[in-house]
């Protein structure tokens, strides 16, 4: 039997970034958390989330991409480098 404890631990959590494809700029955050003893989301399924909630903020989605990753921290300015799929600082100027 699940506890009402168990059901309230985070057993892992990932970051789903959708960025424009041409930019890098990232326009949606979308962090998917996993219960104990609930159903996980594949990758695909994650990333397919991710650009439905952006869509439904108003971005287009055939100018844009996912990435997932480990670790997001935003209060570090960030954009996606579109040739390598990577992290990169985000231009200053």
């Amino acid at each position: 039997m699940i506890s009402e404890a168990d059901m309230l631990e985070i057993e892992s959590e990932r970051t789903f970034l959708v960025y424009d494809k041409k930019t890098g700029s990232i326009v949606h955050i979308h962090r998917l958390f996993t219960h104990r003893g609930a159903e996980s989301l594949t990758d695909a399924q994650g990333e397919a989330r991710a650009l439905e909630i952006a869509n439904r903020f108003g971005q287009s989605g055939a100018e844009l991409a996912v990435l997932g990753v480990d670790e997001y921290d935003s209060s570090i300015p960030r954009r996606v480098d579109v040739k390598t799929r990577q992290l990169a600082a985000q231009d200053t100027h």
